[in-house]
């Protein structure tokens, strides 16, 4: 009987690291989904600009840019449906543990075999939305009209031979919180996908491509120091006669006329004196005759921290690189100290970043979001795992998230948050790769500060 008890316990504990690192490979799954989802929607609206300035120069683009107007608004209005769900699974996975509803969705949307009331208005949302888009997309764009059709289809799956699956059972019945959630959030990325297929076949046109008109920014290098000079010029995608700039806001500053010269506009700021990303932002509106139009213009450069007392010029035989975001920066020297004394206290690294002299990565959100919670040990090139980490937004609870990467959840609030929220990463748990036995430093706590 024991040994029973004992193989039922052994199998127990199998079962629960079998479902923790499933939950793992979820939540990066998740993030690495959401990320690119954001990647996806603004790439969307830069392209919606451009249109947008083209059917003000050609008319033949004003009833397209139209049918893009209104596909956005209702996709916007279907993704934030599917948002209110993902957001009501992520608060029921965070409540007490005695309140918790490991499948909060799945008992939503079904009462023991029968769909309920919220399970039939979830697919009537999706089939309204599939109609309407249909019916919005089928005479210009029959094309993007039947991917729609395929990826919004909540038709019966075929799932043997012999056997179909009703699509609602299919997708959430049996699915805890987080499989639900990923789930939803793989139906907002098929979304993005018809938004991108829509832009390509407007965007591929050989009219559109003579027609659009941008804004390129080009800066004489990507990285500086603090108090630099930032040099560099904006200017129009293509040359057209008449066509100059009439008025240039750069990083909410206008900017005199003395910088425009032959169609261009020289760029002349100072680096900031804090270490981490800055972007180059603004409108430049142009004027050619009678027409005037506004584009508009991104980019970001870093600041990196000079080391005190060295040469901007490093040898590279004694140096091999200075961190990015470093207040004091220390110079990486050779040799390095890969054994396991005398090891320097590890140091929160997030995209090439550490913290400045005040603790504090500024990142845009998309740089914050895509980025791993990574580690390093200074003059070492021992490799540091991270399993796990506490992030605290501003005015909000503190979350534990597993491994190294943001979840949807932190990732949702960094997408509503406004420019200048902070977000508190502390309370790491690392080990060496090497030797996971061997007792590490924890390191100190970073602030990332959104500056977009």
């Amino acid at each position: 009987m024991k040994q029973n008890y004992f193989l039922l316990i052994v199998v127990l504990v199998l079962v629960s690291c079998s479902d923790i690192k499933t939950n793992k490979t979820l939540n990066e799954l998740t993030a690495k989904t959401e990320a690119y989802n954001l990647f996806k929607h603004t790439i969307f609206k830069n392209e919606l600009l451009t249109l947008a300035n083209t059917a003000k120069l050609d008319d033949t683009f004003k009833g397209k840019y139209e049918i893009v107007v209104k596909f956005d608004s209702l996709t916007a209005e279907y993704l934030n449906y599917l948002d209110s769900l993902k957001n009501q699974t992520i608060n029921a996975a965070f409540l007490d543990e005695k309140e918790k509803h490991p499948y909060y969705i799945q008992n939503k949307f079904f009462k023991e075999k029968l769909v309920t009331v919220k399970g039939q208005q979830f697919i009537d949302t999706i089939n309204l939305f599939n109609k309407n888009l249909g019916l919005l997309l089928e005479t210009d764009f029959p094309d993007t009209k039947k991917l729609i059709d395929s990826l919004l289809s909540t038709k019966s799956i075929k799932i043997s031979a012999t056997q179909e699956e009703d699509w609602l059972s299919y997708q959430f019945k049996g699915v805890d919180n987080q499989a639900a959630i990923s789930n939803i959030t793989l139906m907002q990325s098929a979304i993005e996908s018809v938004k991108s297929q829509l832009m390509k076949n407007i965007m591929g046109d050989e009219q559109f491509s003579a027609s659009a008109y941008k804004v390129d920014v080009v800066l004489e290098k990507t990285n500086y120091y603090a108090g630099d000079k930032i040099r560099g010029k904006l200017f129009i995608n293509k040359s057209v006669e008449n066509l100059k700039p009439k008025e240039v806001v750069l990083n909410g500053v206008k900017l005199d006329q003395k910088y425009f010269k032959n169609g261009e506009v020289e760029i002349a700021i100072d680096a900031p004196a804090a270490a981490g990303d800055y972007p180059i932002e603004g409108q430049l509106t142009i004027s050619q005759g009678n027409l005037e139009m506004t584009l508009y213009y991104n980019k970001s450069y870093s600041v990196i921290a000079k080391s005190k007392g060295t040469s901007d010029e490093i040898n590279a035989n004694t140096a091999i690189k200075t961190k990015k975001g470093v207040g004091n920066a220390k110079i990486v020297t050779q040799p390095k100290n890969n054994s396991l004394t005398n090891l320097e206290k590890p140091v929160i690294e997030i995209r090439g970043n550490v913290a400045d002299n005040n603790g504090i990565i500024k990142l845009t959100r998309s740089n914050f979001i895509t980025s791993s919670i990574d580690v390093l040990i200074p003059n070492s090139d021992l490799v540091v795992v991270v399993s796990e980490f506490s992030f605290k937004p501003q005015d909000q609870p503190t979350q534990k998230i597993y491994g190294n990467l943001l979840n949807s959840n932190s990732i949702s609030i960094i997408n509503k948050s406004k420019r200048g929220r902070q977000f508190k990463i502390f309370n790491l748990k690392i080990s060496l790769k090497s030797n996971p036995s061997f007792r590490l430093k924890v390191p100190d706590a970073v602030t990332v500060e959104l500056i977009d």
